[in-house]
């Protein structure tokens, strides 16, 4: 997947299914901070959530490149 880093400790990458697990405990872990600033935190009960919202964002970046 496209990494991006910004320097020795800060990196960007897209969201891959391997990233589910750490993701979902991530938001799990931070939930009540994140529901202030984030709508989607609430339909996100389960890990497999996490995996639907992936893939429907790699679905859609396929697809708007080849819009």
């Amino acid at each position: 997947m496209l990494d991006y880093k910004i320097n020795e400790d800060i990196s960007l990458k897209l969201k891959d299914y391997q990233d589910s697990n750490e993701l979902f405990k991530l938001i799990e872990s931070s939930r009540e901070h994140l529901k202030e600033w984030m709508v989607w935190v609430d339909s996100v009960q389960t890990e497999e959530d996490v995996v639907k919202s992936i893939h429907k964002n790699l679905i859609e970046k396929f697809m708007s490149a080849f819009s």
